[in-house]
Protein backbone atom coordinates (compact mmCIF):
# COMPACT_ATOMS: atom_id res chain seq x y z
CA UNK A 1 0.00 0.00 0.00
CA UNK A 2 1.20 3.47 -0.84
CA UNK A 3 2.38 5.65 2.11
CA UNK A 4 0.15 8.61 1.22
CA UNK A 5 -2.92 6.41 0.85
CA UNK A 6 -2.16 4.77 4.18
CA UNK A 7 -1.86 8.17 5.88
CA UNK A 8 -5.20 9.30 4.45
CA UNK A 9 -6.87 6.10 5.58
CA UNK A 10 -5.37 6.39 9.07
CA UNK A 11 -6.59 9.98 9.39
CA UNK A 12 -10.07 8.99 8.23
CA UNK A 13 -10.10 6.05 10.67
CA UNK A 14 -9.10 8.30 13.59
CA UNK A 15 -11.85 10.82 12.69
CA UNK A 16 -14.44 7.99 12.32
CA UNK A 17 -14.98 8.73 8.63
CA UNK A 18 -14.36 5.22 7.29
CA UNK A 19 -17.17 2.76 6.51
CA UNK A 20 -17.12 -0.35 8.77
CA UNK A 21 -15.89 -2.76 6.09
CA UNK A 22 -12.99 -0.49 5.08
CA UNK A 23 -12.12 0.00 8.75
CA UNK A 24 -11.98 -3.80 9.27
CA UNK A 25 -9.68 -4.23 6.24
CA UNK A 26 -7.39 -1.45 7.48
CA UNK A 27 -7.22 -3.00 10.97
CA UNK A 28 -6.20 -6.36 9.44
CA UNK A 29 -3.51 -4.62 7.37
CA UNK A 30 -2.15 -2.79 10.44
CA UNK A 31 -1.84 -6.09 12.39
CA UNK A 32 0.52 -7.46 9.74
CA UNK A 33 2.64 -4.27 9.38
CA UNK A 34 4.37 -2.95 12.55
CA UNK A 35 5.72 0.20 10.75
CA UNK A 36 2.16 1.11 9.74
CA UNK A 37 1.07 0.71 13.38
CA UNK A 38 3.79 3.20 14.40
CA UNK A 39 2.59 5.64 11.73
CA UNK A 40 -0.94 5.23 13.08
CA UNK A 41 0.21 6.08 16.62
CA UNK A 42 1.97 9.24 15.34
CA UNK A 43 -1.09 10.38 13.39
CA UNK A 44 -3.35 9.72 16.40
CA UNK A 45 -1.05 11.86 18.58
CA UNK A 46 -1.09 14.74 16.09
CA UNK A 47 -4.88 14.63 15.76
CA UNK A 48 -5.32 14.52 19.57
CA UNK A 49 -3.02 17.54 19.95
CA UNK A 50 -4.87 19.47 17.24
CA UNK A 51 -8.26 18.72 18.79
CA UNK A 52 -7.07 19.85 22.23
CA UNK A 53 -5.64 23.04 20.78
CA UNK A 54 -8.89 23.88 19.02
CA UNK A 55 -11.35 22.88 21.74
CA UNK A 56 -9.55 23.98 24.92
CA UNK A 57 -10.08 27.67 25.58
CA UNK A 58 -7.08 29.48 26.95
CA UNK A 59 -7.82 31.84 29.82
CA UNK A 60 -7.19 35.49 29.06
CA UNK A 61 -4.24 36.86 30.95
CA UNK A 62 -4.85 40.37 32.17
CA UNK A 63 -1.69 42.10 33.24
CA UNK A 64 -1.85 44.51 36.14
CA UNK A 65 -1.46 48.15 35.17
CA UNK A 66 1.68 49.86 36.35
CA UNK A 67 0.73 52.81 38.64
CA UNK A 68 3.52 54.99 37.19
CA UNK A 69 2.20 54.45 33.67
CA UNK A 70 -1.33 55.25 34.79
CA UNK A 71 -0.21 58.51 36.40
CA UNK A 72 1.77 59.53 33.29
CA UNK A 73 -1.24 58.82 31.08
CA UNK A 74 -3.50 60.97 33.22
CA UNK A 75 -1.00 63.84 33.14
CA UNK A 76 -0.66 63.70 29.36
CA UNK A 77 -4.40 63.51 28.71
CA UNK A 78 -5.21 66.66 30.54
CA UNK A 79 -3.50 69.94 31.35
CA UNK A 80 -0.12 70.39 29.67
CA UNK A 81 -0.57 67.58 27.17
CA UNK A 82 -3.61 69.21 25.55
CA UNK A 83 -2.09 72.62 24.97
CA UNK A 84 1.23 71.09 23.89
CA UNK A 85 -0.53 69.10 21.18
CA UNK A 86 -2.38 72.21 20.01
CA UNK A 87 0.85 74.22 19.97
CA UNK A 88 2.61 71.50 17.98
CA UNK A 89 -0.23 71.44 15.43
CA UNK A 90 -0.16 75.23 15.04
CA UNK A 91 3.63 75.20 14.64
CA UNK A 92 3.45 72.53 11.93
CA UNK A 93 0.79 74.50 10.02
CA UNK A 94 2.88 77.69 10.27
CA UNK A 95 5.95 75.79 9.09
CA UNK A 96 4.01 74.42 6.12
CA UNK A 97 2.92 77.92 5.05
CA UNK A 98 6.45 79.26 5.51
CA UNK A 99 7.99 76.42 3.49
CA UNK A 100 5.33 76.86 0.80
CA UNK A 101 6.34 80.50 0.46
CA UNK A 102 9.97 79.51 -0.03
CA UNK A 103 9.11 77.09 -2.84
CA UNK A 104 6.98 79.51 -4.86
CA UNK A 105 8.34 81.94 -7.50
CA UNK A 106 10.07 85.05 -6.19
CA UNK A 107 10.92 87.02 -9.33
CA UNK A 108 8.28 88.91 -11.28
CA UNK A 109 7.20 87.07 -14.41
CA UNK A 110 8.87 88.16 -17.65
CA UNK A 111 6.84 89.94 -20.26
CA UNK A 112 5.62 87.59 -22.98
CA UNK A 113 5.21 88.83 -26.51
CA UNK A 114 1.94 88.24 -28.31
CA UNK A 115 3.65 86.26 -31.05
CA UNK A 116 4.52 83.45 -28.62
CA UNK A 117 1.00 83.05 -27.28
CA UNK A 118 -1.51 80.71 -28.80
CA UNK A 119 -4.76 82.53 -29.10
CA UNK A 120 -7.66 80.41 -27.85
CA UNK A 121 -11.37 80.97 -27.61
CA UNK A 122 -11.52 82.66 -24.22
CA UNK A 123 -14.55 84.26 -22.71
CA UNK A 124 -12.79 86.91 -20.65
CA UNK A 125 -14.23 90.35 -21.13
CA UNK A 126 -17.27 89.10 -23.06
CA UNK A 127 -19.52 88.85 -20.02
CA UNK A 128 -19.89 90.95 -16.95
CA UNK A 129 -19.76 88.04 -14.48
CA UNK A 130 -16.83 86.47 -12.69
CA UNK A 131 -15.04 83.40 -14.01
CA UNK A 132 -17.28 80.91 -12.16
CA UNK A 133 -20.46 82.97 -12.32
CA UNK A 134 -23.72 81.60 -13.65
CA UNK A 135 -24.08 84.49 -16.10
CA UNK A 136 -20.75 83.62 -17.77
CA UNK A 137 -21.62 79.93 -17.97
CA UNK A 138 -25.06 80.71 -19.41
CA UNK A 139 -23.60 83.05 -22.06
CA UNK A 140 -21.05 80.46 -23.07
CA UNK A 141 -23.72 77.75 -23.30
CA UNK A 142 -25.89 79.98 -25.50
CA UNK A 143 -22.96 80.76 -27.81
CA UNK A 144 -22.10 77.04 -28.02
CA UNK A 145 -25.70 76.18 -28.77
CA UNK A 146 -25.79 78.70 -31.62
CA UNK A 147 -22.54 77.44 -33.12
CA UNK A 148 -23.71 73.79 -33.15
CA UNK A 149 -27.06 74.45 -34.74
CA UNK A 150 -28.97 72.04 -32.45
CA UNK A 151 -30.54 72.52 -29.07
CA UNK A 152 -29.70 70.01 -26.40
CA UNK A 153 -32.56 68.78 -24.23
CA UNK A 154 -31.18 67.54 -20.92
CA UNK A 155 -33.81 67.01 -18.24
CA UNK A 156 -31.60 65.52 -15.52
CA UNK A 157 -27.91 64.81 -14.84
CA UNK A 158 -28.88 61.13 -14.69
CA UNK A 159 -30.68 61.15 -18.05
CA UNK A 160 -28.98 60.96 -21.45
CA UNK A 161 -29.03 64.32 -23.29
CA UNK A 162 -31.19 64.43 -26.44
CA UNK A 163 -30.68 66.59 -29.51
CA UNK A 164 -33.56 68.92 -30.17
CA UNK A 165 -34.61 70.73 -33.34
CA UNK A 166 -32.17 72.64 -35.54
CA UNK A 167 -31.90 76.40 -35.15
Amino acid sequence: MNSETLQRLLIDRRLNELPPDTRALLDDYLRDKPEAEEMSANIDGVIDLAQRAVTTPTPARILPLNPATLAMTRRLRGGAGTWLRRLAMAASIALAFWMGGLVGPRAAPRAVSRSHLQVADNDFGKTTGEFWSLARLKDRAERHEMSQGHTVLWSSPLAKPQLGEKL
